[in-house]
């Protein structure tokens, strides 16, 4: 949580006060948005469970704040103006994203959509669960390619595009299928 907060004092240095009249807030975990609050994070944040995100941005900026799940903020914005409905992927250190159908964001778990079983029985995840998706196709997964595969980065990344497509099917980054619209970022 240290970190969170002197990266967002940084942040906030860069601007003087009268040049903004809210902040919003896109943060990995589970955030509860009435609330502002972070109600699960995986052990990767340590800390982070519990943290009242909207009511440290307020304190110390005086201006009303607004938090969300940075997959879903990704796919609200992902899906702006898409007649349909879009499913939005985030690759990053984890898997984030979000369903979005007429509009609306679905939620997929209260983790995430990177703590959906993928392979039974598969490796540990943070989320105390097995075979998660985000121990095949995220940036933990191609870290840890790289670590034991003792190859160069190039080759283990070209690997983990092949996990995604084993998983996935080889699509492109942005892609249509019938009545869904794909888009994966990274």
């Amino acid at each position: 949580v240290e970190g969170i907060q002197r990266t967002f004092e940084r942040v906030l240095g860069y601007y003087a006060a009268d040049e903004y009249d809210a902040v919003a807030v896109s943060s990995a975990g589970t955030i509860d948005s009435e609330r502002g609050v972070v109600t699960y994070a995986t052990g990767l944040l340590p800390g982070y469970t519990g943290f009242a995100l909207r009511k440290f941005i307020e304190m110390r900026t005086g201006r009303p704040c607004v938090c969300l799940n940075d997959g879903y903020a990704a796919a609200i914005c992902e899906s702006a103006g898409y007649k349909g409905t879009v499913l939005v992927l985030t690759l990053g250190t984890g898997v984030g994203g979000a369903y979005v159908k007429d509009g609306e964001i679905v939620a997929f778990a209260p983790e995430g959509i990177g703590h959906l079983p993928l392979v039974v029985n598969g490796l540990p995840c943070t989320c105390g669960r097995y075979g998660c998706i985000e121990q095949y196709i995220s940036g933990k997964a191609f870290r840890r390619a790289v670590n034991e595969s003792n190859r160069d980065v190039t080759t283990t990344y070209w690997k983990s595009i092949e996990n995604y497509r084993k998983y996935f099917g080889p699509q492109n980054y942005s892609f249509d299928r019938g009545d869904v619209h794909f888009v994966v970022m990274d």
